[in-house]
C-alpha cells in the first residue's frame, strides 16, 4: 500500500495513491508498507530514484539501516 501526504491547511492530509491523482511536487512524505510493483515504479519515476529490492534490503546489517 501506497500512502501519500501533502501538506493541508492545517495539517498534513493522507492521499490514498490508488485513488487520487498524485503530483510529486506537493508530496511532502510517502509511506510504502508492502507496496506494489506498481506502486514502485510510480515512487521511481515520480522521485527519480530507483528503490531497493527486499533483497539487497536483508543484505544491509541492521545496524547499518
Amino acid at each position: 500500500m501506497l500512502g501519500a501526504y501533502r501538506r493541508g491547511a492545517r495539517a498534513m492530509e493522507r492521499i490514498d495513491a490508488a485513488t487520487a491523482e498524485l503530483r510529486p511536487a506537493e508530496i511532502v512524505w510517502l509511506d510504502l508498507h508492502t507496496p506494489s510493483m506498481d506502486e514502485i515504479r510510480w515512487v521511481e519515476r515520480a522521485i527519480g530514484i530507483e528503490m531497493p529490492t527486499r533483497e539487497e534490503m536483508r543484505e544491509i546489517e541492521a545496524s547499518s539501516r
